[in-house]
């Protein structure tokens, strides 16, 4: 989708924490109201792109070009945007149709909120998480930049039951049930510097292979009695999880 032209009319939840926070400008660019707002892997704040770390949601319109209030064409930092880093939307979320799709990851691909979608991809990472359901694909979102997202899961914890084959990355911590039978199960891609941890809390009498779409330094992992536990880390979409430790009653989970 074609990046903003205009303020977006996007929609503020009151009533939330919200933190703002001030980046400078990249040269010769506007970031409208209401824009997503990256980093170009140099510091300086920029229309989001696909790729660049999250920043945030612009507060107001910033203009670093000859119409702005520089009156030219301004340098790297001649001006600074304010951004919501975190927050509560309303808006459109492409995928989502149900109150089921509440605690599901959300993403973007540009600046323009309308890009927002339950469609995970490498070239892009998670903003936030479904908060709400309204109606049809209304969500209220609750979003946070990317140096929020560490504290956001830091105490978070999930659950996963028997026979269901793909792993949440959307809690630090997940407690995995298994059934009667061996088990399947995917680990779809992370954000950089997301710490998982898996259990095996329930011990059904199957066993849980959790092969990473994005992986370094091994294959799958197998827990296959109650307590065994690993510990990822995501690094990036070229490495992906790498493993950091594990821990077992039985034996520690086999590492392929």
């Amino acid at each position: 989708m074609t990046t903003l032209a205009r303020d977006s009319d996007l929609q503020f939840e009151v009533g939330h924490d919200v933190y703002k926070n001030s980046f400078p400008m990249v040269t010769n660019d506007i970031i409208y109201a209401g824009a997503a707002v990256g980093d170009n892997g140099s510091g300086y704040a920029r229309p989001y792109t696909a790729g660049d770390p999250f920043l945030g949601f612009a507060v107001a319109k910033a203009d670093n070009t000859v119409s702005g209030p520089l009156g030219k064409a301004g340098s790297n930092g001649d001006i600074d945007v304010e951004v919501y880093q975190r927050g509560r939307i309303e808006a459109a979320v492409t995928g989502a149709s149900a109150v089921t799709d509440v605690g599901k990851p959300v993403f973007m691909s540009d600046d323009n909120p309308a890009t927002l979608t339950l469609t995970a991809s490498t070239s892009y990472p998670m903003i936030g998480k479904v908060a709400r359901w309204k109606t049809s694909t209304t969500c209220v979102v609750d979003f946070f930049a990317e140096s929020m997202r560490t504290e956001y899961h830091r105490n978070a914890s999930t659950t996963c039951a028997g026979d269901t084959l793909a792993i949440p990355i959307t809690h630090r911590f997940v407690s995995k049930t298994t059934s009667t039978d061996a088990e399947a199960c995917t680990l779809a891609d992370g954000y950089p510097g997301q710490r998982l941890t898996i259990s095996l809390t329930t011990d059904g009498g199957g066993s849980a292979t959790i092969t990473p779409t994005t992986k370094t330094g091994f294959a799958t992992i197998v827990l296959a009695d109650a307590k065994d536990t690993v510990t990822l880390e995501f690094v990036d979409e070229t490495v992906g999880w790498i493993f950091i430790g594990s821990t077992g009653t039985a034996g520690e989970p086999v590492i392929t």
